[in-house]
């Protein structure tokens, strides 16, 4: 069995399939659809911590431009009256930092809100030192011993002089559904929790990078200001993403189930059309698809098998056989008639050659579409048989319809007489067939339609039939009736004494190649008793 077979086979399980084919599309359209709004939500969350490191971003350069005015000044004596009066001016410059310190030594000496100290405050090692910015940081300070107790800062040294900030807080509301962590970024990964959900960032850490964490099902974010001190992770449950998107997810379903009903109905139709009978018909045409069955005729004149016709079917991919009644309207429909009567004649040619040959000829019968009756191409492609004439002779048979041109099928009948092939008119009786023909087409033989053998003796069709025996013998043309399928029929159509042979299914039935050898040979065999009996009877 080939792969086209196969698939055919396949193709029996067509709802399996196609239900397959919906899960998978409706699989697809939801992966894409989430991809699409994976995207929107890591865009969406991205905006707002940029947003929030603009702020962050904005503010380092508020305190980069206090530092770079407090460092320019060399002339005022530290921690003095008029210095002092200088850090104040500063300290109300609209840069979000009011408390300065002068510090040396790693000591606080003064500051704009306690004055000269009189007791200079020891600093301690600090928390985070930033080596391409000279930046010292501390984190989390009492902010008491310089006149703000119960409040906490942060100290950022640069030179001699503290910049006192406050604790981070966003700048920006954050959509609610959106949980963050602003962190403070040391050395060798040392990190502090400054603000926000206090395990985002261990969370971040766990997941790996930024996106989706099916660990967590969460949406991460992370992002540093430019001086990589602080940093915002946003951490998103994609419960709570989804909570406020119900009418998106119901849309995306319901887009995701179209596309999915859409795709099957669409396979549906592909399928059904891909292998419809047509479509496997006009794909699968050839020799080997071909199966050819033989009917015998017997020649009332001699008691012996005249000839066989040849009587076409295919098959399909399955192996069943299919009859003419429903494959030749496609064969015609497709423009197939000549591709197929040649594989029928090819076929034929190879089965018949390999029945034994006992030296007696057989002739065969074809039917040919009437549109194909065209001398020189029945030529060529019966040349298989014309090659073997003491082996073959060939009958091609026409049925008439009222496309047929009289004229020009009598001249293709003359020139296939010339070459040895005979011709005769098919199914006399019904259709288009009338005495006109006979005489106009001058064909070398007639077959009356079977509906006249089968009918009831006591009918009308039975009496036309006798009628039609007696018009067609005085043509002079060979005459064969087809449909006998009773004993009677046969013996009043021997005692007639007119007809030349009989087709029918008291004779034989269409048969296989081995069992028309077989049928064939019984035959033969059995004609000497047959012989004696009928001598027998005669003496009698």
């Amino acid at each position: 069995m080939n792969i086209y077979a196969r698939l055919f086979a396949f193709s029996r399980y067509q709802r399996v399939l196609l239900s397959g084919a919906f899960v998978i599309t409706f699989a697809a359209t939801m992966l894409l659809i989430l991809f699409i709004g994976y995207l929107n939500m890591r865009a969406e969350l991205r905006g707002q911590i940029d947003n929030e490191i603009i702020a962050f971003d904005q503010f380092e350069q508020g305190m980069d431009h206090t530092f770079d005015v407090l460092l320019a000044n060399t002339a005022l004596t530290p921690c003095s009256p008029a210095f002092l009066h200088w850090l104040r001016r500063i300290a109300f410059d609209p840069d979000g930092v009011h408390e300065l310190i002068y510090t040396e030594g790693g000591r606080i000496m003064c500051s704009v809100t306690g004055g000269l100290l009189a007791q200079p405050i020891l600093l301690g090692p600090p928390d985070i030192i930033h080596p391409s910015s000279d930046n010292k940081v501390w984190l989390d300070r009492d902010l008491g011993m310089i006149g703000f107790p119960g409040l906490m800062g942060t100290f950022i040294q640069r030179g001699h002089f503290i910049l006192v900030v406050p604790e981070p807080e966003l700048m920006f509301n954050l959509a609610p559904w959106v949980d963050y962590e602003i962190i403070a970024l040391g050395e060798n990964g040392k990190w502090w929790h400054r603000a926000g959900k206090p395990d985002s960032y261990m969370r971040y850490r766990e997941a790996g990078s930024d996106g989706f964490s099916l660990k967590y099902k969460a949406f991460f974010n992370f992002e540093c200001g430019t001086s990589q001190t602080l940093c915002v992770v946003t951490d998103t449950p994609l419960s709570r993403a989804l909570a406020g998107r119900t009418p998106v997810v119901a849309v995306s379903i319901l887009l995701a189930l179209c596309a999915a009903s859409g795709a099957v109905f669409a396979l549906r139709r592909r399928i059904n059309r891909f292998w419809s009978l047509s479509s496997r018909l006009q794909r699968q045409l050839s020799d080997d698809s071909v199966v050819c069955h033989y009917q015998p005729l017997l020649s009332l004149r001699t008691d012996e098998i005249a000839s066989v016709e040849v009587l076409a079917r295919w098959r399909d991919l399955d192996g069943k056989i299919i009859f003419p009644d429903v494959f030749l309207p496609i064969i015609e429909e497709n423009g197939l008639t000549r591709p197929f009567t040649e594989a029928v004649m090819r076929r034929a040619f190879k089965d018949l050659s390999s029945l034994t040959d006992n030296g007696e000829k057989l002739r065969v019968n074809f039917n040919i579409f009437p549109q194909d009756f065209e001398a020189e191409w029945l030529r060529s492609v019966l040349a298989e048989f014309l090659a073997v004439p003491e082996r073959f002779a060939v009958v091609v048979e026409l049925v008439e319809t009222a496309e047929i041109s009289v004229e020009t099928t009598r001249e293709a009948i003359a020139k296939l007489r010339e070459s040895g092939i005979k011709t005769f008119i098919d199914d006399f009786g019904v259709g288009y067939s009338s005495i006109n023909y006979l005489a106009g087409l001058a064909a070398d033989g007639v077959k009356i339609d079977r509906s006249f053998a089968m009918a009831p003796d006591d009918s009308l069709m039975a009496t036309m039939l006798t009628s039609a025996i007696e018009m067609i013998h005085k043509t002079g043309q060979e005459m064969v009736v087809e449909g006998v399928e009773t004993a009677e029929r046969l013996a009043a159509l021997r005692a007639n004494n007119m007809v030349d042979y009989i087709q029918g299914y008291h004779f034989c039935r269409p048969l296989e190649l081995k069992a028309l050898a077989a049928f064939m040979t019984g035959y033969r065999d059995a004609a000497p008793a047959k012989a004696k009996s009928k001598d027998r009877q005669s003496a009698a």
